[in-house]
């Protein structure tokens, strides 16, 4: 961990404010005050300080649902724990950093995304505290003899209203002009040092997602009901504070002192708030409603003392349970910054996508290329575990989990400009119907609309995956397309945007745009968690000549399902954070397969062809009609490729990814 200037001038503004705090009070009479504090109210009050976090996960699913629906509460409520006990015990402030970093790794969302929510977040929560001090100051029990217009309190109110309104009037223009907005901060960026100015465009149109809420009238109405909730519910913890330390004042007192500290403690400080959270409750306490300085002191050493130790505890205990150590939560300023320069999502295992350079742009802001073509690769993937799951009522999709492995086969996509204006698919290999249907052409459609331009583009893909195999080739070439070209045309798309258009193609296409070779994945197979790699081991790949259409597969799960009166299945690997060969050869299982071997039989044939090779393990990929299986050796799959031929099956030997491929540009 660095000690920058930043964690200095924190250091500084604690020490500074502790002895003005301190100053001409007996830290003796201080102390004895603390002793005599009630500890039973002051554990209520840490208890609604844990409680709190509960509070903030709930409101956090509201911020995020624009970008991601369904994140799990728990998953939330770990990241909100490790991102309060990171502020607690780090210096540099990087909790918050922490705690997107930490949803990333067991949530479907990039680091960048959920950072973007948190700047949402922060922006509803100073406005609500303002309104609440306002509110508090008109309240009749309000000391009426207060001069708020004099001294740092007064400072501090007029600057949080001229604060909140800056940030108000900011968000309506973002929200109001976005593209004139961004197009300025590219100009005033282009005369910054190049990381920098980079850093802050892509910082800007990641936030830009987040405000996305903006234009849901009903989740932001929601997310504005849930931040007043909380405040209102967390004000409870100083109501009981004053009730341990004896100090008689009422509920709005407690509202008051509160949102004071919260803009206390937005100053720089050392790790915990330490100095601004005590100077913030003595000013407001001794300074406006007259408390004895020992006894406001001893509030707010003791509630502070109550509220850091359940908060540090959850945040790492659940840092342990996703892996976490402070060593990597330190560096999650560096790895969000990362993920937001040009990362897909910040997933535990995933690696960096190659960098392009930035492309040139004229006064206008507008993407352009940075090389006359860019070629990719699109690999296949096979399921190592596929479990189907129960029917999501609201959009009739079957949920499942699943772990996906990328495998070395192939198909090659080459995108070049034309001066033709139009946008042309070639295809070398296997006929893939009308081009309108492709994946490959729909992705780059879908990129050129979405950046709002025209040029002309020949795409020229090269087939090795077969069609109809359970292989996800068709996923694979809209995922490698869309990565092309965001390198090709100089990373105009942040990732999480160019996530969101892999999504709108396919479940399956995430997975292939998110740097691990080896993900678990649920949902509908678009929630992804990269595991870290497995050592690269054979596979041979055995195809019969008939293929099996998705729709295919769930009408056969379907109707079995119906007629055997299913019962719920519950989710198993959703803990799940790595895995071996091991592991694997214990657990594959595709919930596909026996019920399309008894509509297929030759799939019941291949099965037992390639068990007699002793492989690691043998299974259907996705919904077949490929079956694939895993061996130790090379020789082992060699021999068993040669058996699987003289039987009259396609076949192809290949081996497993360790890392998705980058593209190349020329």
């Amino acid at each position: 961990m660095r000690l920058d200037w930043k964690a200095i001038l924190g250091i500084v503004v604690t020490i500074l404010l502790l002895w003005w705090a301190l100053r001409g009070v007996p830290v003796t009479e201080v102390w004895a005050q603390i002793r005599d504090g009630d500890l039973l109210l002051l554990s209520a009050a840490a208890i609604v300080a844990g409680a709190g976090l509960w509070v903030r996960a709930v409101r956090w699913e509201i911020l995020l649902r624009p970008l991601v629906a369904g994140t799990s509460l728990r998953s939330r409520f770990g990241a909100v724990s490790v991102g309060f006990m990171a502020n607690n015990v780090l210096p540099l402030r990087v909790g918050e950093f922490a705690r997107a970093y930490a949803l990333s790794r067991v949530e479907a969302v990039t680091a960048s995304g959920a950072f973007g929510t948190l700047v949402v977040e922060r922006a509803l929560d100073g406005v609500v505290l303002l309104i609440l001090l306002l509110a508090a100051m008109a309240w009749p029990t309000f000391p009426s003899g207060s001069d708020l217009g004099e001294g740092p309190l007064g400072a501090a109110i007029t600057g949080a209203t001229v604060l909140a309104a800056v940030v108000v009037g900011t968000m309506l223009v973002l929200f109001l002009f976005p593209r004139p907005f961004v197009r300025v901060a590219r100009r005033v960026a282009a005369l910054l040092p190049r990381t920098l100015g980079r850093l802050i465009v892509d910082v800007l149109e990641a936030f830009l997602e987040a405000l996305e809420i903006l234009r849901r009238p009903g989740l932001l109405g929601a997310a504005v009901a849930w931040t007043l909730g909380l405040w209102l519910f967390n004000s409870l913890t100083f109501w009981l504070g004053f009730r341990a330390f004896d100090i008689g004042l009422d509920y709005v007192a407690a509202v008051f002192t509160q949102a004071v500290v919260g803009f206390g403690v937005a100053l720089p400080s050392a790790p915990g708030y330490i100095g601004t959270f005590h100077y913030a409750a003595d000013l407001a306490l001794s300074g406006v409603y007259g408390v004895d300085e020992a006894r406001s002191l001893a509030f707010a050493f003791g509630l502070h003392a109550a509220g850091w130790i359940p908060v540090t505890g959850l945040g790492l205990w659940y840092a342990w349970r996703m892996g976490l150590g402070l060593e990597e939560m330190g560096r999650s300023e560096e790895e969000v910054e990362l993920a937001v320069e040009r990362r897909q999502p910040g997933s535990a295992g995933a690696t960096e996508v190659q960098a392009a350079p930035r492309a040139p742009r004229g006064t206008s802001g507008v993407p352009g290329l940075v090389a006359g073509s860019v070629a990719i690769s699109a690999p296949a993937k096979v399921n190592l575990v596929l479990r189907i799951l129960d029917r999501d009522s609201g959009t009739d999709y079957h949920e499942l989990e699943t772990v996906f492995q990328a495998i070395d086969l192939v198909d090659q996509i080459l995108i070049e400009p034309t001066e033709t204006g139009e946008l042309e698919l070639e295809v070398v290999g296997e006929d893939l119907g009308p081009t309108a249907e492709n994946l490959a052409w729909r992705a780059a459609r879908a990129f050129l609309d979405e950046i709002d331009f025209a040029d002309g583009l020949r795409v020229r893909l090269e087939k090795g995956v077969p069609v109809g195999a359970g292989l996800g080739g068709g996923s694979s070439d809209a995922a490698a397309t869309l990565v092309a070209l965001n390198a090709l045309y100089g990373r105009p798309l942040t990732p999480l945007r160019l996530i969101r258009l892999g999504r709108a193609l396919g479940a399956d296409v995430p997975f292939f745009m998110g740097g691990a070779a080896t993900a678990l994945a649920w949902g509908r197979g678009d929630r992804l968690r990269g595991l870290p790699s497995l050592p690269t081991r054979p596979v041979m790949i055995v195809k019969p000549a008939f293929g099996i259409s998705t729709r295919e597969a769930y009408t056969v799960l379907a109707r079995y399902r119906e007629e055997t009166g299913y019962t719920t299945r519950e989710r198993e690997l959703e803990k799940l954070m790595s895995i071996d060969w091991e592991w694997v050869a214990a657990r594959h299982e595709n919930d596909f397969e026996t019920l399309l071997a008894a509509v297929h039989p030759e799939l019941a044939q291949v099965r037992a062809s390639l068990e007699r090779t002793d492989p690691v393990l043998t299974l259907l990929s996705g919904s077949g009609s490929a079956m694939f299986a895993i061996y130790g050796t090379e020789d082992e799959a060699e021999s068993a490729q040669r058996q699987a031929e003289s039987e009259g099956w396609w076949t192809v030997r290949t081996r497993t990814l360790g890392s998705l491929p980058s593209p190349t540009m020329t």
